[in-house]
């Protein structure tokens, strides 16, 4: 799937939620889905490669999900992510972005 991930258009949207895409800061958004019904804490540590993970509620039924630590390991930034961020939530504008791998999905993907 091709999607225009600068833009928070209803059908970008709509298609992450449902499909999980996976942003890497070099390449281009990989389609994900989760091993059973939802992804786990482990499964998304694996995925992400890290220890901890943050899940930020975009608050239009999607969630970004990064290594927890990404920024203090020195992650590279990841463009299409924070792009993606930014379209939808523009107040964090110069306050936060994406470093290294990050995960867009709707909540029903997660666990509880």
């Amino acid at each position: 799937m091709k999607l225009t991930f600068l833009t928070k258009d209803k059908a970008t949207v709509e298609a992450l939620k449902l499909e999980p895409m996976i942003f890497r800061p070099e390449g281009e958004p990989q389609q994900l889905m989760p091993k059973g019904k939802r992804f786990g804490g482990d499964e998304l540590n694996e995925l992400l490669g890290c220890r901890t993970i943050d899940v930020v509620n975009l608050e239009n039924g999607l969630y970004i999900i990064v290594d927890g630590e990404n920024k203090l390991n020195g992650q590279p930034y990841n463009h299409l992510a924070t792009s993606f961020w930014l379209t939808i939530q523009p107040h964090i504008k110069g306050w936060d972005y994406v470093a290294g791998p990050a995960i867009i999905c709707a909540r029903k993907f997660l666990s509880k």
